[in-house]
């Protein structure tokens, strides 16, 4: 090939690696059959012997019988068609003469249109020259010729034998296909000629074109494109647990999922529970599970380990997970009387646990992990159950653990002097000298006096007194004529306060924890005295002189326990139906007690729902000064028994929370701590309370 062909086709490639291996051409190519492998490489049109140059680029011979030549574009132009059977090698060429036609050429010297055809008239090629084409062929040593697919005027190569038509060969080399986090190096190689280059390194997922040419012009491109790289950790989310938690078993269910933006799929999921230690290999993939075994002496936490096919990894620290194994209890059966303490050993014991006797809750005082102690409730003599349960629900029942062989003793029945029956149903036989026995089982005020004179304001004592009759002479400082008398229900007659607390002091036995733990909380009344009052304060074990109503209000109060509203609502109401106090609104709660909850004292339904403040409160267990259900907490009642609780969210109104029904009263002054004293009150011996320790205020 001469110099200006060569420099001719490298220009032509240039704007081809320019154009990203687009290259504009005036030809119009059909894709028949063999048609599509046959093309004009060169024409002749000089003179009166002209030829033509046919190319075959396919890999097999193509007889060209019958193609033909169109001088033009009108419909009407002359249709020369090959005569003769030649034969166009594979990848070569064939000079096509005026003899090989059915008649001869006849192009114009100075320009025009010629179409080659098939057989069957369609158009393969379309060559124009001459005129403003700048294709010049008037000349008897150039032909058009056809270079890298520019027609261009060239000295004639008719002569030339073997004209090498042929592209290189481009061969890629293998290279990675597998997803891989990796760059890609891809190499390539050519069978002649020269190629743009023989390495490319992919670093990201694109694509990328090999380019090689030889020096007749012939060039070929080779598309590489990789798309299996991935340098991005998948991530990693935890479903279950969400946050930190107790297994309350040996196995704990984890699930969750994983993903890869750039597309390469998860190979693995993997779990370890000591640091990375140890991996457990989970099920799934993109979604994935795991139960693995626990262990029974640390906290765990949860390591989570994702691998996707190209080779990324990710590890992400989830929740903490800590076995919680079950409580045990350890203690042999016992056998003592409701109201007593009892110790009970075990393992695994929470600070919240409760502990239940045939299903009915205990107080506990004291807890460790190991050790607890409670309070027995109030049962009938019988063989019960004890259940300890921590808060996450896993309990330790110790069967028959319990019995409790409870008689009523006098303290159950206020002013008795002997009981009858199994607590809690148990009735007076006999009541205390100033005291007779009610039908329903209850000692009643009934003193009686002889009818002589007396200091009493001439009051008639023949017979017995109603309670009311006492009250008023009480109010009256009219007392009955007993001997020495210091105190009835509370209202101080003679003697000195710390005098007469001196000489109890005096009187006291051998203390009795067991005997006072049970009277903890409660206000005793010395039924075999004159009914001197005494509170036991349940923290301190020792029990306080209440003087009179007055007194006992201040003396209560300073044993107070600050308590939140919230906390308050969860400890029911109690209504003592002898209590002495107006209710203006007729609605069953008095109006001391509706200033205490809040309600309108003048409205029998202070929310104006249809629903009276008593069913609201007492059956209802709702909100009598709006919407929302009441909850009880009888855990938090249990604890707080016996206890004076002041409301610190409010004026410090004071509750006195009774010990033997679990009920709330309202304490708002002097007359309410009297009425507290004498109908919350328990009766006691002298021989009893003596057991108790004394206290001072």
């Amino acid at each position: 090939m001469s110099k200006f062909l060569q420099n001719t086709a490298l220009i032509i490639f240039t704007v081809f690696i320019i154009t990203g291996g687009v290259v504009f051409f005036d030809l119009n190519k059909n894709a028949n059959a063999a048609t599509e492998y046959i093309s004009l490489s060169e024409v002749y049109v000089y003179g009166n012997t002209e030829w033509i140059e046919v190319s075959n680029a396919s890999a097999s011979p193509i007889n060209i019988n019958g193609y033909r030549i169109k001088e033009g574009t009108n419909p009407l132009a002359t249709v020369r068609a090959v005569n003769n059977s030649i034969i166009v090698p594979a990848g070569g060429t064939v000079v096509v003469e005026e003899a090989d036609m059915a008649s001869d050429f006849n192009f114009t010297d100075t320009g025009q249109t010629l179409i080659l055809q098939s057989p069957d008239a369609t158009e393969i090629e379309i060559i124009t020259y001459g005129g403003a084409t700048g294709l010049d062929a008037n000349n008897a040593t150039k032909s058009l010729q056809k270079i890298l697919n520019v027609w261009s005027v060239e000295p004639t190569t008719k002569n030339i034998i073997n004209k090498d038509i042929t592209a290189p060969t481009i061969t890629i080399n293998s290279y990675e296909t597998n997803w891989t986090n990796q760059d890609v190096i891809v190499t390539a190689s050519v069978s002649d000629g020269t190629i743009n280059t023989t390495t490319n390194i992919f670093t990201i997922n694109d694509s990328f074109n090999f380019v090689a040419w030889d020096d007749a012009g012939n060039f070929s491109t080779s598309t590489v494109t990789i798309n299996n790289i991935d340098k991005t950790a998948p991530t990693i989310n935890i479903l279950t647990p969400v946050n930190n938690v107790d297994a309350n078993a040996l196995t704990y269910d984890i699930t969750g999922t994983a993903s890869d933006e750039d597309a390469s799929p998860i190979s693995s999921i993997y779990l370890s529970l000591d640091n990375g230690s140890t991996w457990q290999l989970a099920n799934g993939g993109n979604t994935w599970n795991i139960t693995p075994g626990l262990s029974t002496s640390t906290i765990q936490i949860i390591l989570v380990k994702a691998t996707d096919q190209a080779g990324n990894i990710i590890t992400t620290t989830g929740p903490i997970i800590t076995y919680s194994p079950p409580p045990t209890i350890n203690s042999s059966p016992k056998s003592e009387f409701a109201g007593e303490s009892i110790d009970i050993a075990g393992t695994n014991f929470h600070s919240s646990i409760t502990i239940s006797i045939g299903g009915t809750s205990a107080t506990i005082t004291t807890v460790d992990s190991n050790n607890l102690t409670f309070t027995i409730p109030p049962l009938n003599a019988a063989v019960y159950d004890i259940v300890a349960q921590n808060p996450d629900g896993q309990s330790a029942t110790l069967t028959n653990g319990l019995t409790i062989t409870r008689e009523c003793v006098i303290t159950d029945v206020a002013h008795a002097s002997n009981v009858s029956g199994e607590y809690p149903s148990c009735s007076a036989l006999n009541c205390v000298s100033g005291y007779s026995v009610h039908n329903d089982g209850t000692c009643i005020l009934a003193v009686t006096h002889n009818n002589s004179s007396n200091d009493s304001g001439g009051l008639d004592f023949s017979s017995p007194l109603t309670s009311n009759d006492i009250i008023s002479a009480m109010k009256q400082q009219i007392i009955p004529q007993i001997t020495v008398p210091t105190q009835v229900l509370g209202t101080k007659i003679i003697a000195d306060v710390s005098d007469f607390i001196t000489s109890e002091k005096k009187l006291l036995k051998t203390i009795d924890k067991k005997l006072t733990s049970r009277l903890s909380g409660n206000i005793l009344l010395q039924v075999e005295g004159h009914g001197e009052a005494w509170y036991v304060d349940p923290l301190n074990k020792q029990r306080y002189y209440l003087a009179n109503g007055s007194k006992a209000y201040k003396a209560l109060r300073k044993f107070g326990l600050g308590i939140t509203n919230t906390d308050l609502t969860k400890i029911p109401i109690g209504i003592e139906n002898r209590f002495e106090d107006t209710d203006s609104d007729d609605d069953g709660l008095a109006d001391k007690l509706e200033e205490g909850l809040g309600t309108d004292k003048t409205k029998s339904d202070s929310d104006g729902d249809g629903i009276s403040d008593y069913n609201e409160i007492i059956k209802n267990n709702t909100n009598p000064s709006g919407s929302g259900k009441i909850y009880i907490d009888s855990n938090l009642t249990n604890r707080l028994k016996g206890k004076i609780l002041l409301q610190v969210e409010s004026r410090g109104e004071a509750w006195y929370l009774n010990p033997r029904d679990g009920k709330r009263y309202y304490m708002k002054d002097g007359d309410a701590a009297y009425q507290i004293m004498r109908f919350l009150s328990l009766g006691i011996s002298n021989s009893d309370i003596r057991k108790v320790n004394i206290g001072e205020l």
